[in-house]
């Protein structure tokens, strides 16, 4: 799995644009400790992301082994049900870190796709666990694939010949978002 770069989308960045608080795109949030001898308050500025910024970013899933796709992406999805109920990165007991995930979109690209010009499969996910998601549309892009290419079997000097094809080899790609919640 290839988790690229988060980048702020282009609606988050134009509203944090407008946000002066000495560091681009980001706030400042006060908080206080207090000296347990004392009891003197001991304020710090903690430096985060606002809430509601929203970026966008791609994971790459390559199939090795087509009978673990529904599998590891099952756990994958998992990953991101357990992300949104606890927080990323430092602070999530002061409330900092809570996130939202949301899978926009999900493309199959079949080996295909990068020889012989095939399309790329555009992958339905509503109301469907991503594996079980993205196994029917391999299943399905592979059935197109093999009937595409099918070949009649030929004998070959009195010896039987099919075309015979491994399972197609794909790529999953995830474009999606995250934003931070309060």
């Amino acid at each position: 799995i290839q988790v690229r770069d988060a980048f702020l989308t282009a609606e988050s960045v134009e509203r944090l644009a407008e946000i002066d608080e000495g560091l681009p795109y980001t706030e400042w949030k006060s908080e206080n400790s207090l000296d347990r001898v004392t009891c003197a308050a001991m304020p710090r500025p903690i430096e985060r992301v606002p809430a509601s910024s929203i970026f966008s970013f791609e994971i790459v899933y390559t199939v090795e082994d087509p009978s673990q796709v529904q599998e590891d992406l099952d756990n994958l999805q998992a990953m991101f049900d357990l992300l949104e109920d606890d927080s990323l990165g430092g602070g999530g007991s002061r409330g900092s870190g809570k996130i939202s995930i949301k899978i926009a979109s999900v493309t199959l690209k079949p080996i295909g796709s990068y020889v012989s010009g095939e399309e790329p499969v555009a992958v339905d996910t509503q109301g469907q666990k991503l594996g079980a998601a993205v196994s029917r549309a391999m299943t399905s892009s592979a059935e197109r694939a093999r009937a595409s290419r099918a070949m009649p079997a030929r004998s070959q000097r009195g010896t039987g010949c099919s075309n015979q094809r491994r399972p197609i080899d794909s790529i999953w790609r995830s474009a999606g978002s995250a934003s931070p919640e309060r």
